[in-house]
């Protein structure tokens, strides 16, 4: 299971392609007004920050900013992933009492960290027992088009929370990919 630990997921396309994550909602027409809306010389690619980000603390503020800074380094959109609910209530069954909505935590990571979009994905079975190197190689990467990932110094993820940050920068290191751990 992913824990309620925070990464950031930082993503940029290695080309000018749109990569950029739509809702199933989104029309042809929106997403070419998107990229028509793009800054001159802005990538259409994402960056993206991963998290549960309950209450949006001090430490989640960290992870953030590293996501926007990556994001600017790499003239890339920033963006925010988050769970729709605590993993611990889907494994344990039990409510698990929050600070924030999903709606509220993503306005508080737009507006005061400068992230520009926050995705939410449902954590259920599917999640909860994917293994650690599909959580990177097929969600992070070929869904998210990851590039450099920044994790917390105690990120688990993955099927029975097997993927940790040595797993992350040692699959990072294998693929090319940048990671950053933020103690």
């Amino acid at each position: 299971t992913a824990s309620d630990a925070d990464a950031i997921l930082t993503l940029c396309a290695e080309n000018e392609q749109f990569y950029r994550y739509h809702p199933p909602l989104a029309t042809k027409e929106s997403v070419l007004e998107d990229l028509s809306a793009l800054p001159p010389g802005k990538s259409a690619a994402d960056k993206h920050s991963l998290g549960f980000f309950d209450g949006v603390h001090i430490g989640h503020g960290e992870l953030l900013k590293m996501a926007v800074r990556r994001a600017s380094e790499r003239v890339c959109r920033s963006a925010a992933f988050t769970f729709d609910r605590s993993p611990r209530e889907f494994v344990t069954g039990k409510s698990v009492p929050l600070l924030t909505t999903p709606a509220e935590r993503a306005e508080i990571i737009r507006s005061q960290y400068g992230v520009q979009e926050v995705f939410v994905e449902p954590f259920d079975r599917n999640m909860m027992t994917m293994p650690w190197e599909d959580f990177i190689a097929e969600l992070l990467i070929r869904k998210y088009h990851a590039v450099h990932l920044v994790a917390g110094h105690d990120y688990r993820f993955g099927h029975k929370n097997e993927g940790d940050v040595e797993k992350l920068k040692a699959y990072c290191t294998a693929h090319g990919l940048g990671c950053d751990i933020i103690p």
